[in-house]
Formats: structure tokens, C-alpha cells, sequence
């Protein structure tokens, strides 16, 4: 039976990227036989925290901005174990091959978790390279990982980062060895990614959806209008300074916790974080207004688009700042509604409504 056009067009797409995935698992097979996977995958990571230092609160690992540390040189010449020629290497600079290279580039864990992250990347990778021959089951995969980051506060734009600097790293570590990227290599690994990147969005956007569509319940709403009417007689405008005098504290807080530096543009974040506590206590209100029983809140990013422009224009640390304005809004919510009724029940649904406004917002973003 003929194929129609459509599918042949879609049968010759599949097989073009085929063989680019085939070219990407061999060479992923190759940097295995000469232990370098792990040591680009964490070179990778290390590359964002230091050029994206706003990321690491994603990550435990990144109290400190190298997670690894190159072995010393100095030690390695010293060490009566050193083969003579990682010796000759060393000592001239020159890289001979990929075996010598590795060696001298040995890294050397500081934290278990990040050695277990890296391993969990490599397997997923190595996952993915298993299933390049059955496209159906590749995409399902990718997907189910994609819906997986969702729980880890990954999101669209964190996909097509690790895929820029990953090809980055694969590409620097591996000059001047017998497993240097060439043209050919480089277009495998950029059609896979395009691949992983497109469809782990989308797994993370369902999920994100089902997110916003499920998280809530009517009992959960009940507390939240009930609450809501406190908050009214309260007024907007006090809940807002007083989110804001909580939230400063409990950010710079957060930050000398996690040994980051305090951003230098501080005082200038400090005019934004005001407008946006103003403006959280009336997206609130959008949130809860927007609700619907067969629905949730799957029509909410539409609702807070604008809001969506204030949230975002915080670079310094973003995970740190959400994290300071939910509880900020936790220790706002307890001056207003009163401690004893602020029980561990209360703060979780709270909890739940301030991630699925936040949840909206990236769905805006990862729009844009």
C-alpha cells in the first residue's frame, strides 16, 4: 500500500532524524568507553551556576559556586602512581588524546548529591540513546521526563539553557582529541536536542496544566473565600506593605543561608519587590475569582498577564524571591487572620494557591 504524501513526508522526517540520532548515540557510546560523560555533564552544570548564578538556588548542590574542583596539578606530578605519559602531558600542555586528557582533568566531588545528579543525568541520557530506534516510545519517554522536571521547578526555558551549554562544554572539553565534535557530530547533537527540548516542554506545560486544572478543590476554596473576607476588612493596600516589610527580611535571609552574594542592584530590587507586593494581593484576588469547579484554574494565565510583567522583572535570584514572597504571604496571612487559626492545614492550601498563581505565571513565560 502507497503512502499519501503526508505520511511520506513524515516517514522521510523520521528517517533523516534517525540517522542524526544514530551519529549522536555513537558518539555518546564513544565518550563512555573514555569516561568522559560524567565530567561533561557536570562541567555543564558547573557552566550555568557561573554564568547564570540567579540558578542555583534550583539545585543544593550550589551553595557554592563549584560544586567540583579541578584535582591540582601539583599533586598529580608528585604522585609516584602518574603515568609517564599524563606526566608528559601535564608537563608540556599538550593534549595527546582523550585518555590523557580525562586524567588530567579529573574532577573530584565536594557533595554527594551532586555526584548523584550527574549520575541520574547521564542515565536519562543514556535511556534516551537506548530508545533512538523506536520514535513512538522515544517521545513518550522524553515527555514523561519533561513532566517529571515539573516537580522540580524546571520549566521550558531552563531546557534550551542546558542544551546551549552543554553542546558549550562538549565542544571545549573534547578540542584536540580523538573525540572532537565535527560538523556532522554537532548537527546529531543539536536535532536530538531539539527534540528533547520540544517534547520535555511539552510534558512539563501537561503537567503544568493538570497542575492548575486539579491542585484545587472546593474545600480548599471554601477556606480561601473564607479567609478572603478577613483579608477585605484588612485592606489591600495594609497586606501589601505588610507582605512587603516580611518579604525583605526573609529574602536577604535566604540569601546569606545559601552563601550567595548579596546582588549589588539590592536597593533598586528593593522599588520593585513594594510594586509587586502591592500587586500579588489584587492577583490573588484575580486567582480566586477565576476559579471554576470543572476547570480550576486552567484559564488563569490569561487573567495574569500583567502581573506576569512585574513578577519577572526580578533578576536577582528568583527562586529566592518566590520562595521569600510565599512566606511572606504565609506571615502576612497569620498577622491578619490570627495565629491561632493560621493551622498547618490553612498555610498548605495557601501554599498551593500562591504556586498555582506562580504556575501561571510560567506558563506566560514559557509563551513568550
Amino acid at each position: 500500500m502507497a503512502l499519501s504524501k503526508g505520511e511520506s513526508d513524515e516517514f522521510k522526517e523520521y528517517t533523516e532524524k534517525k540517522a542524526l540520532f544514530c551519529i549522536a548515540r555513537a558518539h555518546w557510546i564513544q565518550l563512555f568507553k573514555v569516561n568522559m560523560q560524567q565530567t561533561i555533564i557536570a562541567q555543564t552544570f558547573i557552566n550555568i551556576a557561573e554564568s547564570y548564578p540567579h540558578l542555583k538556588p534550583y539545585w543544593t548542590f550550589m551553595n557554592t559556586s563549584r560544586p567540583f574542583d579541578t584535582v591540582d596539578m601539583d599533586d598529580l606530578c608528585d604522585s609516584e602512581s602518574l603515568d609517564e605519559d599524563i606526566r608528559k602531558v601535564v608537563e608540556s600542555g599538550t593534549l595527546q588524546d582523550s585518555f590523557n586528557y580525562i586524567n588530567i582533568n579529573t574532577k573530584v566531588s565536594n557533595d554527594h548529591k551532586f555526584g548523584n545528579h550527574i549520575a541520574t543525568v547521564q542515565a536519562a541520557i543514556t535511556i534516551i540513546m537506548d530508545n533512538v530506534d523506536d520514535y513512538k516510545g522515544l517521545i513518550k519517554i522524553i515527555r514523561e521526563f519533561g513532566s517529571y522536571h515539573f516537580f522540580y521547578e524546571a520549566f521550558e526555558p531552563h531546557f534550551y539553557l542546558f542544551h546551549t551549554q552543554f553542546m558549550i562544554v562538549l565542544k571545549s572539553l573534547l578540542k584536540d582529541t580523538l573525540e572532537e565534535v565535527d560538523d556532522k557530530i554537532e548537527d546529531s547533537w543539536n536535532a536530538l536536542f531539539d527534540e528533547l527540548t520540544n517534547n520535555m516542554s511539552y510534558g512539563v506545560a501537561l503537567q503544568r496544566h493538570c497542575y492548575l486544572k486539579t491542585a484545587f478543590t472546593l474545600d480548599d476554596m471554601m477556606v480561601v473565600e473564607d479567609d478572603w473576607y478577613k483579608i477585605e476588612q484588612y485592606g489591600f493596600n495594609k497586606m501589601g506593605d505588610l507582605i512587603y516589610d516580611k518579604m525583605l527580611v526573609k529574602y536577604v535571609m535566604l540569601i546569606k543561608s545559601t552563601n550567595f552574594d548579596v546582588p549589588v542592584s539590592i536597593e533598586n530590587e528593593y522599588e520593585k519587590f513594594l510594586v509587586i507586593s502591592h500587586k500579588l494581593v489584587y492577583a490573588l484576588q484575580t486567582t480566586i475569582k477565576n476559579y471554576s469547579y470543572e476547570d480550576g484554574f486552567a484559564d488563569l494565565p490569561e487573567q495574569v498577564i500583567e502581573f506576569t510583567n512585574n513578577y519577572t522583572s526580578v533578576t536577582s535570584y528568583p527562586m529566592l524571591f518566590r520562595k521569600a514572597f510565599c512566606d511572606a504571604l504565609i506571615s502576612a496571612l497569620t498577622v491578619i487572620i490570627g495565629n491561632d487559626s493560621m493551622k498547618e492545614s490553612k498555610i498548605h492550601i495557601w501554599g498551593k494557591l500562591y504556586r498555582i498563581l506562580e504556575q501561571a505565571i510560567m506558563t506566560n513565560i514559557a509563551n513568550v
